[in-house]
């Protein structure tokens, strides 16, 4: 193994074990928005932990987590152009698509197959935008 595959790997090992405390920001985030749902601020901050996840999956060769916070941000998108609100049932999308998020992580983390998919993500969504 060359040096310089061998750093990746020591970077992608870490940036997978400091991926639940990336989830568990989402969801504080999430719940920030939840109580602001007015504040452009909360929710930027939200948007920003989202798309940070769009590169680093790409950084990391975690593209299924790439996919997943891409299907995110499509969806937040439609908030920022205030063509859908926040509601109890989006807020439960949103929580359920983090989960899925975390169980990317955890796949990623312990080499165990995880069966989900950017797919499941954006069904999610397609059916909240409804």
């Amino acid at each position: 193994m060359t040096a310089d595959k061998a750093l990746e790997q020591r970077m992608r090992k870490m940036y997978l074990s400091e991926s639940p405390q990336k989830v568990e920001n989402l969801r504080a985030l999430l719940a920030d928005w939840a109580g602001k749902p007015d504040d452009v601020e909360v929710f930027q901050a939200f948007e920003r932990a989202i798309h940070n996840l769009v590169g680093s999956g790409a950084s990391f060769g975690i593209p299924r987590i790439t996919e997943a916070a891409t299907a995110f941000e499509k969806f937040l998108d439609w908030f920022k152009a205030k063509r859908l609100t926040l509601n109890p049932q989006r807020l439960a999308v949103m929580q359920e698509a983090i989960q899925e998020i975390d169980s990317i992580f955890i796949g990623e983390r312990t080499g165990l197959p995880v069966e989900l998919s950017s797919c499941r993500i954006l069904t999610l969504f397609k059916k909240s935008t409804q």
